[in-house]
């Protein structure tokens, strides 16, 4: 996503817009006047008092958007501006001027149907980093348009991050019934499910991934026509359904749909990056993968990771360098920094480099996880080295097993899945 800044969203700030929704789902109700709305109308002035002058401005701006879903004013006819009102808005959206782009909204909500209105503030309330908020005016959009499937979708992508158990209870509801319910939205319940299956116990997070795979099999095949549009639903659906494969120990059968998936989108990084790590140890052809998801400039962490500790084995240390310096750039787990750093350190000393920056790297990794044996093992073996002047296969180097291992676990614990 654009590199943009997002809302600093304060405690007093966050407990002031938590309570105003809890007013505003009493007002939805038509439950304003009794004890329970008094009671957070009372909690809401000593977190008001702390707020600055510019979050009272947005949750002034805030508490009028809200009331519009009460009691929506009528429509009136667009004027031949309001449209480019509109487009300006979602430009501002997008280069992270969030409260200028809430204000031009609100000057042609009313020439707009109500849905869309909702789904706009909700896609800039998304990008500005408050879920809680977006999830409203989602539901909002979601509600006047059911058949909408982008609006049930974002509406529960935001839920799954403001409030899981809730975006998980929707989610489990919606698999009991998938036929009910479109393709898009399935495979966006199937992603909540599998990130819920991660705190289950063994037992109930087997069943689970079994009841997963077994909807998304069915579904899979509905997303194979017109494949321009529903490309990356299908992705999605089939790194899903292959996941649930491997999590059930059917590593054949998350193959499988890896390669299917693969065919129909040769150019998805992230199934690429998926099928790579699934063969990572076992098949040369993973280090194919992992450099075409490079090629294809994929924003994931592991084709770097991989290819990495790949060329530190493999005695190619020019291009573990290279591959590691790359790896620091993308957003990772410290355990990953610190491995990248370790990697960093041993191909400087492999390739003769000035032992200033083969400490330097070592360091680095120390710092970001300062309980790894392994690279405390291999920083004091170089220290060691340097009194007999031999730094000569001294280092231990995670096997492949391990590194599949740990992709493969942070790549179920982060869900990474194809968008």
């Amino acid at each position: 996503m654009r590199n943009v800044k997002k809302l600093a969203l304060s405690e007093p700030y966050r407990e002031y817009i938590r309570l105003l929704l809890d007013l505003h789902s009493l007002e939805s109700l038509d439950e304003t006047e009794g004890d329970q709305a008094d009671l957070i109308r009372d909690s809401m002035d000593a977190p008001w008092q702390l707020l600055s002058k510019t979050e009272r401005d947005r949750i002034t701006g805030l508490s009028a958007d809200l009331y519009m879903i009460t009691d929506p004013p009528p429509m009136l006819v667009p004027t031949t501006n309001s449209p480019q009102v509109a487009v300006e808005a979602v430009e501002m959206r997008n280069a992270g001027r969030w409260d200028d782009a809430l204000t031009l909204i609100r000057s042609c909500c009313t020439y707009f149907e109500p849905a869309l209105i909702a789904y706009i503030r909700g896609s800039i309330w998304m990008d500005a980093g408050d879920d809680l908020v977006a999830s409203v005016f989602f539901k909002h959009a979601s509600k006047r348009s059911p058949d909408n499937e982008n609006y049930r979708t974002m509406y529960m992508e935001s839920l799954s991050s403001a409030d899981p158990s809730k975006a998980y209870s929707l989610a489990a509801e919606m698999l009991r019934n998938p036929d009910k319910h479109s393709s898009q939205s399935i495979v966006k319940a199937a992603e909540i499910s599998f990130s819920q299956s991660k705190i289950m116990s063994e037992t109930d997070s087997q069943s689970l991934l079994a009841v997963i795979a077994g909807i998304l099999a069915k579904v899979i095949p509905k997303l194979t026509d017109g494949l321009a549009i529903k490309g990356a639903v299908y992705a999605q659906a089939v790194s899903l359904a292959a996941m649930c494969q491997d999590g059930l120990g059917n590593s054949a059968e998350a193959l499988e749909l890896y390669n299917k998936g693969i065919k129909e989108t040769p150019n998805n990084d992230a199934l690429l990056t998926a099928r790579g790590i699934l063969l990572y140890g076992q098949d040369a052809s993973a280090i194919e993968d992992f450099r075409m998801a490079i090629r294809l400039d994929s924003p994931l962490v592991w084709p770097s990771f991989f290819l990495a500790h790949h060329c530190l084995i493999t005695g190619q240390y020019e291009e573990c360098l290279e591959r590691s310096i790359r790896g620091l750039q993308f957003e990772s787990a410290n355990s990953v920094k610190a491995a990248f750093y370790e990697w960093i350190a041993i191909a400087h000393s492999e390739l003769g480099h000035a032992k200033f920056q083969v400490r330097q790297a070592f360091e680095s990794a120390v710092r970001l996880d300062s309980q790894n044996d392994q690279i405390q093992s291999n920083f004091a073996a170089f220290e060691s080295a340097l009194v007999s002047s031999s730094i000569t296969n001294i280092w231990k180097k995670p096997s492949k097993l391990k590194i599949q291992q740990l992709g493969h676990q942070s790549q179920r614990r982060s869900l990474t899945v194809a968008a």
